[in-house]
Protein backbone atom coordinates (compact mmCIF):
# COMPACT_ATOMS: atom_id res chain seq x y z
CA UNK A 1 0.00 0.00 0.00
CA UNK A 2 3.02 2.01 1.13
CA UNK A 3 4.08 2.08 -2.22
CA UNK A 4 1.06 3.25 -4.16
CA UNK A 5 0.76 5.86 -1.97
CA UNK A 6 -1.27 4.88 0.30
CA UNK A 7 -0.87 5.21 4.11
CA UNK A 8 -3.84 3.12 5.79
CA UNK A 9 -6.40 0.60 5.59
CA UNK A 10 -8.84 3.64 6.01
CA UNK A 11 -7.24 5.18 2.82
CA UNK A 12 -7.78 1.57 1.11
CA UNK A 13 -10.96 1.26 1.99
CA UNK A 14 -12.14 4.86 0.32
CA UNK A 15 -10.03 4.06 -2.45
CA UNK A 16 -11.60 0.60 -2.96
CA UNK A 17 -15.11 1.56 -2.19
CA UNK A 18 -15.44 -1.27 0.49
CA UNK A 19 -15.62 -1.04 4.47
CA UNK A 20 -12.47 -0.76 7.16
CA UNK A 21 -13.55 -3.88 8.65
CA UNK A 22 -13.43 -5.23 5.26
CA UNK A 23 -10.04 -4.19 5.01
CA UNK A 24 -8.81 -4.99 8.25
CA UNK A 25 -10.21 -8.85 7.41
CA UNK A 26 -7.91 -9.20 4.69
CA UNK A 27 -4.64 -7.13 6.02
CA UNK A 28 -4.70 -9.58 9.16
CA UNK A 29 -5.21 -12.87 6.80
CA UNK A 30 -8.70 -13.37 8.73
CA UNK A 31 -10.88 -12.95 5.33
CA UNK A 32 -11.41 -17.14 4.77
CA UNK A 33 -10.84 -19.22 2.17
CA UNK A 34 -13.57 -19.22 0.47
CA UNK A 35 -13.91 -17.12 -2.93
CA UNK A 36 -17.71 -16.48 -3.81
CA UNK A 37 -18.56 -13.64 -5.92
CA UNK A 38 -18.68 -10.74 -3.44
CA UNK A 39 -15.02 -11.97 -2.53
CA UNK A 40 -13.91 -12.05 -6.02
CA UNK A 41 -15.53 -8.54 -6.58
CA UNK A 42 -13.68 -7.45 -2.98
CA UNK A 43 -10.23 -8.32 -4.50
CA UNK A 44 -11.07 -6.58 -8.04
CA UNK A 45 -11.81 -3.50 -6.12
CA UNK A 46 -8.71 -4.11 -4.19
CA UNK A 47 -6.40 -4.34 -7.46
CA UNK A 48 -7.81 -1.41 -8.96
CA UNK A 49 -7.74 0.71 -5.80
CA UNK A 50 -3.83 -0.52 -5.46
CA UNK A 51 -3.03 -0.16 -9.43
CA UNK A 52 -2.36 -4.46 -9.81
CA UNK A 53 -3.55 -7.11 -11.90
CA UNK A 54 -6.06 -8.79 -9.60
CA UNK A 55 -3.90 -11.86 -10.01
CA UNK A 56 -1.77 -10.73 -7.79
CA UNK A 57 -4.02 -11.42 -5.10
CA UNK A 58 -2.94 -15.52 -4.57
CA UNK A 59 -6.74 -15.70 -3.65
CA UNK A 60 -7.85 -14.63 -7.11
CA UNK A 61 -4.90 -16.75 -9.03
CA UNK A 62 -6.57 -19.54 -7.17
CA UNK A 63 -9.98 -19.10 -8.55
CA UNK A 64 -8.87 -18.34 -11.95
CA UNK A 65 -6.48 -21.68 -12.17
CA UNK A 66 -9.70 -23.69 -10.61
CA UNK A 67 -11.88 -22.25 -13.25
CA UNK A 68 -9.40 -23.34 -15.51
CA UNK A 69 -8.91 -26.60 -14.61
CA UNK A 70 -12.30 -27.65 -14.53
CA UNK A 71 -13.08 -25.88 -18.16
CA UNK A 72 -10.26 -28.45 -19.65
CA UNK A 73 -11.47 -31.46 -17.57
CA UNK A 74 -14.70 -30.82 -19.11
CA UNK A 75 -14.25 -30.12 -22.60
CA UNK A 76 -11.83 -33.15 -22.46
CA UNK A 77 -9.13 -31.45 -23.06
CA UNK A 78 -6.85 -32.54 -20.10
CA UNK A 79 -7.82 -35.95 -17.75
CA UNK A 80 -7.19 -35.92 -14.40
CA UNK A 81 -4.00 -37.68 -14.42
CA UNK A 82 -2.21 -35.35 -17.50
CA UNK A 83 -2.84 -32.66 -14.95
CA UNK A 84 -1.31 -34.44 -11.55
CA UNK A 85 1.48 -35.59 -14.02
CA UNK A 86 2.16 -31.51 -15.21
CA UNK A 87 1.79 -30.51 -11.74
CA UNK A 88 4.62 -32.89 -10.80
CA UNK A 89 6.89 -32.01 -13.24
CA UNK A 90 6.33 -28.37 -12.11
CA UNK A 91 6.63 -28.86 -8.07
CA UNK A 92 10.23 -30.54 -9.01
CA UNK A 93 11.14 -27.76 -11.37
CA UNK A 94 10.20 -25.55 -8.05
CA UNK A 95 12.27 -27.57 -5.96
CA UNK A 96 15.13 -27.13 -8.36
CA UNK A 97 15.13 -23.74 -8.57
CA UNK A 98 14.64 -23.30 -4.40
CA UNK A 99 17.48 -25.50 -4.23
CA UNK A 100 19.71 -23.62 -6.33
CA UNK A 101 18.70 -20.46 -5.47
CA UNK A 102 20.10 -21.63 -1.63
CA UNK A 103 23.19 -23.13 -3.76
CA UNK A 104 22.56 -26.74 -2.35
Amino acid sequence: MEARGIKNGIELSGIADVSASTVSLYLKGKRGRRMNSQSMATVRKFAAALGVDPDYFPEHRQVTVRRMADEVVWEGILDPEDFAAYLEVQRGLWKGEARAAKGV
